[in-house]
């Protein structure tokens, strides 16, 4: 009788809990667990939707389709272009460890 199931070698496994079934032999509530082999595509993945009610004080704009909005880096405080020429050089007492001769 072999373990691990009828293809062992080829199982990835998700998280501790599909791990631990497998070592302990034992199947889930639903049967074995299936993992599949190719990335799921952004369209793909479901994406719930709960509705959020009018007595609430989130924004107006809250029930709208944010998560395919991508960040703009052109607007983002992070994106910060910096010139050499600007950069301090090595005050007096530090070592230039670059032009130093041995």
């Amino acid at each position: 009788m072999q373990s691990g199931g009828p293809y062992p070698e080829e199982r990835t496994y998700f998280d501790s809990g599909d791990f631990a079934l497998s070592s302990a032999h034992r199947q889930t509530d639903n049967g074995a667990i299936q993992t599949g082999r190719a990335h799921p595509h952004r369209e793909s993945i479901s994406h719930p939707y709960a509705s959020i009610p009018a007595s609430s004080n989130v924004g107006e704009d809250a029930n709208q389709d944010t998560y395919r909005k991508s960040a703009s880096t052109e607007k983002s405080p992070l994106l910060h272009q910096t010139d050499t020429k600007d950069e301090p050089t090595n005050k007096e007492g530090q070592d230039d460890h670059i032009s130093r001769k041995c």
